[in-house]
């Protein structure tokens, strides 16, 4: 633990209107992304302790919005996973024309953030025109500029984010856009029900010193138990 405060604010789930003008499945519109988001997912939440042992805490938060229901339990293990904070989601999707992304506002600051590719990372700037959502495999990471500490979000089954600022990264996890562009086919791609997992990893110095890869290969190849 290097005893700091990791986030500049709390963490959020927020919904973005998407409506692209061509080509909806595969177009994010840069006109659509400068936009505030469309609503915070908030209150009233339903919280429950779902475990309280040695092993594992979880508390369970329920929310509604937009049509939608999430359920979200965040999780932290003892020992050697207790490195990472794990988000298991199920959600019920029903909102149409947007998208949902999970919000990290950071202490640590930078222009530019870590992207693992599978046989590699690239760095990248902050969100502009032609370059606003941005893929990666398995974790991005944001390391402060004078190269103390750092967060690695790790992306699970997901694969796009953009980074608005220099203190902000946002995972996307759903998306259903709008149809103006034609093919309303589209318009309902990502209804329906959803269980995904994504996690928080923080980090001295950069990422190969946090052991990035490692954490997410734990997120994404758990390991099981079974009885022999």
């Amino acid at each position: 633990s290097s005893s700091r405060e990791l986030l500049s604010a709390p963490l959020h789930l927020e919904i973005k209107t998407d409506d692209p003008r061509r080509w909806p499945a595969r177009n994010m519109d840069w006109a659509d992304q400068r936009r505030p988001p469309r609503s915070l997912l908030a209150g009233p939440a339903t919280i429950r302790v779902l475990e309280s042992g040695p092993a594992r805490v979880a508390v369970e938060i329920e929310r509604r919005g937009e049509g939608s229901r999430f359920v979200q339990l965040v999780r932290l293990a003892a020992g050697d996973a207790g490195e990472r904070l794990e988000f298991a989601n199920r959600v019920e999707w029903r909102t149409r024309a947007a998208h949902l992304k999970a919000v990290f506002p950071l202490a640590a600051a930078n222009s530019r953030a870590t992207y693992s590719l599978g046989l590699g990372t690239l760095e990248r700037g902050n969100n502009e025109e032609r370059k606003f959502e941005v893929s990666c495999q398995q974790w991005f990471d944001l390391t402060d500029a004078g190269g103390a500490f750092g967060v690695t979000v790790l992306a699970g089954s997901k694969y796009g984010s953009d980074k608005p600022d220099n203190r902000t990264l946002r995972l996307t996890l759903i998306r259903t856009p709008g149809s103006q562009g034609g093919f309303p086919d589209q318009a309902t791609q990502d209804l329906g029900r959803h269980e995904f997992v994504y996690g928080l990893a923080a980090h001295r110095g950069d990422w190969r010193q946090g052991r990035t890869d490692r954490h997410a290969y734990r997120l994404d190849q758990p390991l099981m138990a079974f009885q022999a």
